[in-house]
C-alpha cells in the first residue's frame, strides 16, 4: 500500500513537472513571437519613416565665378523666396525643384526626382534660368559654358559622362572618329548633332545610319542601343558643305571611374569626359522645412526670428546683416552686424548705464572713481581724473541764485506774475532737469515740464497767479526747487482793488460805441513808479480815452509816480464794437509797480470779461420825408427872439392908431 502511494505521488510530480516544462516552453516560444513581432514593426516605422523623409534624388552645380548680391537678385526672382540669409538664398520651382543661390557664385537646382537624361535637361534649364536672372541676359555661348562646367549629382558618383566635340577642317568632306566605353551598362545614351554649314551630313554608328542625309543636319537622337562598351565606329560624311561640326555625346551608365573617350586615327586630339558626376550626398543641400508664419519673435523656436515676411528664419550667425538683436544667435546686432555678446562699437551700443571700451560694454564709474573720459562717468563729467557731479548754474532775473538772500514777488489779488530763470552747467548735459515749488505758494505756479541744460544759456520762466478771492493781505511763502538748488520763495499780496465797467451807448449811426472804465484802487501801503495799461483782446478796439492821446494805437496806458493809500488810476475809454449785440468784451489789464517798503519791482497782468450793460438807444434824427407837408419853419436862436418883440410893437402902433381914429370920429 505504501509503495503504491509512493508511485501515485511520484507519477504526480513527473505530471507536474511535465506539464511546468511545457508551460516554460510556451513563455519561450511567446517571447521569441513578440521579439519578432517587435522588430518587425521597428523595420516597418523606420521604412515609413524613411519613405516619408523628402530628399534629394539629381541635382547640378555651376560656379559662374562672380560675385552675386543676393539682394538685388531677389528683386528679379520671379518665385516664392523660401529662405533667405547673407549667405544663400532658397525657393522653388514651378515644377517642384528646389533652387539655391549663393553670394560667392555658387548656383544650384536640386530634385527629388532620380536622374535621367530627360531630367538632367530640366535641371541644366532651371539652372540656365537663374543664370539669366543674375546676368539679365546671356549669349548662346555663355549659355553652352554654363552647362559644359556643371557638376551633376545622382545616386552614385561616375554615372553621368559627357563628350563634346568640335571640329572644322576646310579641306575634308568626312569625318572619321572611334568612340570608347568603358566596362559598364549604359541605361541611357543620346547624341546632339549639330553642323550649321552643312546641307546634308549623315551620321553612321558602327555602319548603322542614326542621321540621313534627308533630316537636318542638326537634331538629337537616342542612342542607348548602340552604346554598348568597347569601341564604336563614327563616320560622319559632309554633302554641299565644310565640316563645321559639334558634337555631344551623353550616357547615363551604371557606376564606373573610367572615362568615356572619343579619337581620330587622324587627328592626335583625344576627347574624354568632362562632365562630372556626383553623389547626391555630396550636393549639400536638403528641401527645406515647410514655413513656419509668425507674428512675433516669441512665435518661432528659440533658434529661430521673425522675419519681415512673417516666416520664422533660423538666426543668424556673427558678422551676418541684421536689424534687430532677435535676429542674431548672439542677440547683439550692432550697427546692423550680428556681433558677440557685449560686443560694441560706441556707447549707443550699449545699456544707458554703460559705455564702450575695446568693443566691450562697461558698467559706468560712480562718484570719485578714476576715470579718463565723460563717458566713463554715470555722471556723465569726470574732471581731475575722477567723476564729479555737473554743476547747475542758475541765475533769476540776471543775479546768480547763490548771491540772493529769498525770491521777492509782489503781485496784487487776481493778478500773475513770472520770474526769469536762466540755466545753464559748468560742464556737458544734464537732463531731465525739474523745477518745483513747496510751501504756502505751491499751487500758485504753473508746472514745468521736466527738460535739459547744457553749457549755453537757457531761459525758463516762473509763472504764478495770486487768486483774486485772498483772504489777506501779507506775504506768503515757499521753496523753489531746481535739481537740489533750493532758495525762499516770498510773494507780498499787496491789497488792490481792480474795477472794471462798461456802458452801451449809440451815438453815431455808423459806428458802434461802448463806453468802459478801468479803475486801479490801491488800498494799502503806498507803491511807487506805477503803470496801468488796457487792451481789449476780443469783441472791439478802443477808439479814443478822455485825457489820453496814444490810445489810437489800441492800448489805454496812465503812469503815477507814487499812489498812495485810497489814490486810484482811472482809464476811461470808447470801445467800438464788432458787433452791436455784443455781450462782454475780453480785456488784458498790465500793472507794473515798485514796493516802496523793499524795493522790488513787479509786473502783474489780469485778464477777464468786460459785461457790457445795456442803455437806452440814442438815435439821430432820420431824413425828411418829401411826401408829406412840411411845416414852415419856426425862428429858432436870438433872431426868433427879436422878430416877437418887432411883432409886438407893431401890433401894440396899430391898436393906439385905430383908437385915436375912433374917438376924431
Amino acid at each position: 500500500m505504501q509503495k503504491m502511494k509512493t508511485k501515485i505521488k511520484n507519477k504526480k510530480g513527473n505530471i507536474n513537472q511535465k506539464e511546468s516544462n511545457e508551460s516554460k516552453k510556451l513563455i519561450k516560444n511567446l517571447n521569441k513571437t513578440a521579439a519578432k513581432g517587435l522588430i518587425i514593426l521597428l523595420i516597418f516605422s523606420f521604412c515609413i519613416g524613411t519613405a516619408n523623409a523628402s530628399e534629394f534624388n539629381s541635382g547640378v552645380s555651376v560656379n559662374i565665378e562672380k560675385t552675386i548680391e543676393l539682394n538685388d537678385f531677389c528683386t528679379k526672382l520671379n518665385y516664392e523666396l523660401k529662405e533667405q540669409s547673407d549667405e544663400r538664398i532658397a525657393f522653388q520651382f514651378s515644377t517642384g525643384d528646389w533652387g539655391y543661390v549663393y553670394s560667392n557664385g555658387v548656383v544650384k537646382v536640386g530634385s527629388m526626382k532620380v536622374f535621367s537624361l530627360a531630367q538632367k535637361d530640366v535641371l541644366e534649364r532651371e539652372l540656365i534660368q537663374i543664370a539669366k536672372l543674375d546676368e539679365n541676359s546671356i549669349s548662346a555661348l555663355r549659355e553652352e559654358q554654363v552647362k559644359d562646367s556643371a557638376v551633376y549629382y545622382m545616386q552614385q558618383a561616375g554615372m553621368f559622362k559627357k563628350i563634346r566635340f568640335e571640329k572644322y577642317n576646310k579641306g575634308c568632306e568626312y569625318i572619321k572618329l572611334k568612340l570608347v566605353l568603358p566596362d559598364c551598362s549604359v541605361r541611357d545614351g543620346r547624341i546632339n548633332f549639330e553642323c550649321p554649314s552643312c546641307i546634308f551630313a549623315p551620321l553612321y554608328i558602327d555602319g548603322v545610319e542614326v542621321f540621313d542625309k534627308e533630316e537636318s543636319s542638326r537634331g538629337v537622337k537616342y542612342i542607348t542601343r548602340h552604346l554598348t562598351p568597347g569601341t564604336h565606329n563614327l563616320y560622319i560624311d559632309v554633302y554641299f558643305g565644310h565640316p563645321d561640326i559639334t558634337l555631344y555625346i551623353e550616357a547615363y551608365t551604371t557606376p564606373t571611374k573610367k572615362p568615356m573617350t572619343l579619337y581620330s586615327e587622324t587627328d592626335p586630339n583625344i576627347w574624354i569626359d568632362s562632365s562630372p558626376s556626383k553623389s547626391i550626398n555630396d550636393f549639400g543641400e536638403h528641401p527645406p522645412t515647410p514655413s513656419r508664419s509668425c507674428f512675433v519673435h516669441s512665435d518661432c523656436d528659440s533658434d529661430g526670428f521673425c522675419g519681415s515676411d512673417k516666416i520664422c528664419r533660423d538666426k543668424k550667425k556673427e558678422d551676418n546683416s541684421c536689424s534687430e538683436n532677435e535676429e542674431c544667435l548672439s542677440s547683439n546686432c550692432v550697427d546692423e552686424i550680428c556681433r558677440p555678446r557685449g560686443y560694441c562699437t560706441s556707447d549707443e551700443s550699449c545699456d544707458p548705464s554703460k559705455y564702450c571700451s575695446d568693443h566691450k560694454c562697461l558698467a559706468k564709474k560712480q562718484l570719485d572713481e578714476s576715470c579718463s573720459s565723460d563717458n566713463e562717468c554715470s555722471t556723465n563729467y569726470c574732471k581731475d581724473n575722477k567723476c564729479q557731479r555737473i554743476t547747475l548754474l542758475v541765475k533769476v532775473d540776471e543775479n546768480k541764485i547763490e548771491d540772493i538772500e529769498k525770491i521777492r514777488m509782489f503781485i496784487p489779488p487776481g493778478y500773475s506774475g513770472y520770474k526769469k530763470l536762466t540755466l545753464s552747467t559748468d560742464k556737458g548735459e544734464l537732463n531731465n532737469v525739474e523745477i518745483h515749488v513747496t510751501g504756502e505758494v505751491a499751487d500758485w505756479f504753473q508746472e514745468v515740464e521736466p527738460f535739459g541744460v547744457s553749457t549755453s544759456e537757457l531761459n525758463k520762466y516762473l509763472y504764478l497767479e495770486v487768486p483774486s478771492d485772498i483772504s489777506a493781505y501779507r506775504s506768503y511763502h515757499g521753496i523753489l526747487n531746481i535739481n537740489g538748488v533750493e532758495k525762499p520763495v516770498e510773494v507780498e499780496v499787496p491789497n488792490i482793488d481792480t474795477n472794471l465797467q462798461c456802458d452801451r451807448a449809440y451815438f453815431d449811426k455808423n459806428r458802434k460805441i461802448a463806453h468802459c472804465s478801468a479803475a486801479v484802487t490801491n488800498l494799502g501801503d503806498e507803491i511807487k513808479n506805477v503803470h496801468v495799461s488796457l487792451r481789449i483782446t476780443n469783441g472791439g478796439a478802443i477808439a479814443n480815452c478822455r485825457g489820453i492821446e496814444d490810445s489810437n494805437i489800441g492800448i489805454a496806458m496812465r503812469d503815477k509816480p507814487v499812489l498812495k493809500r485810497y489814490d486810484k488810476i482811472l482809464l476811461d475809454c470808447n470801445i467800438e464794437l464788432t458787433d452791436p449785440n455784443i455781450e462782454h468784451l475780453g480785456y488784458t489789464l498790465q500793472m507794473t509797480a515798485e514796493n516802496s517798503k523793499v524795493g522790488e519791482s513787479f509786473t502783474g497782468e489780469k485778464s477777464g470779461k468786460i459785461y457790457v450793460k445795456e442803455l437806452p438807444v440814442v438815435e439821430e434824427p432820420g431824413e425828411p420825408d418829401d411826401s408829406k407837408e412840411i411845416p414852415p419853419e419856426q425862428p429858432t436862436g436870438d433872431n426868433g427872439k427879436y422878430l416877437y418883440i418887432i411883432i409886438g410893437v407893431l401890433v401894440v402902433i396899430i391898436i393906439i392908431i385905430t383908437i385915436i381914429a375912433f374917438k376924431r370920429k
